[in-house]
């Protein structure tokens, strides 16, 4: 929707009372309204271009960035209010958007015996970790994203049994999530990369037994941007 003036915007505005917003100088500028809808979540949108092609004809390109959760039957609104210069009551304007999918980022498959050894011994139990995540209290998820030696330092208590990472090249990710029964194995974990980061675990109940208890799990990744980290388990 191309905006022309003060009567057109106040068309589109439904909260009038107690509210203002930003005047705009509808004799030297328009106002671009975009709106739609998408079945995925939308993370950011992005105007890549807007490129006059005749006197008065234009083409807007707008990339949207999903995020990774998909609602069955509902779909997620866009919009976005873009000020540009003035332009006439003949003028169109060519819409063109891209949906981009988050980046995947799977672990690295290790084959250093020493790092798989010492996983396999601090995470061996169900209940009570050795050497790692010892601090944290028994039944609360927790996850951390490592980027150093000294960070993982911290969060070992086993000094004799540290494993040598490469961290100017990989990133170690640590947690544990509070399960209804043990044993639960991991299944598949990757990252998805978009404003943020996400971790997602996919678990599989092994037909244990009902009785609280703690699934742990590690992953070494190529090295991850810095950017806010979530965790998300999944059956």
């Amino acid at each position: 929707m191309i905006i022309t003036s003060n009567e057109d915007l106040n068309k589109y505005i439904s909260c009038k009372e107690g509210s203002s917003f930003p005047p705009v100088d509808f004799s030297k500028h328009s106002l671009l309204l975009v709106s739609g809808k998408t079945d995925r979540d939308i993370d950011e949108i992005l105007v890549k271009r807007f490129k006059q092609l005749s006197a008065d004809t234009f083409k807007l390109k707008i990339e949207i960035a999903l995020r990774t959760t998909i609602v069955y039957k509902q779909f997620f609104e866009y919009n976005k209010a873009l000020l540009i210069e003035k332009m006439n009551d003949e003028s169109i304007v060519e819409l063109n958007v891209t949906l981009k999918e988050p980046k995947i980022i799977h672990p690295v498959s290790v084959t250093d015996e020493k790092i798989t050894y010492f996983f396999g011994y601090a995470f061996s139990s169900h209940y009570e970790p050795h050497c790692l995540l010892t601090s944290i209290p028994q039944y609360k998820d927790t996850c951390f994203m490592i980027n150093s030696r000294y960070e993982l330092e911290q969060v070992n208590v086993c000094a004799d049994m540290l494993p040598d990472i490469d961290f100017e090249n990989y990133t170690l990710i640590i947690g544990k999530h509070v399960t209804s029964s043990i044993p639960f194995f991991v299944e598949d974990q990757k990252v998805f990369e978009s404003s943020v980061l996400t971790l997602f675990v996919r678990k599989n109940n092994g037909g244990g037994l009902l009785c609280v208890g703690n699934m742990f799990h590690w992953g070494i990744y190529p090295k991850l941007p810095n950017k806010p980290f979530y965790v998300e388990y999944k059956n």
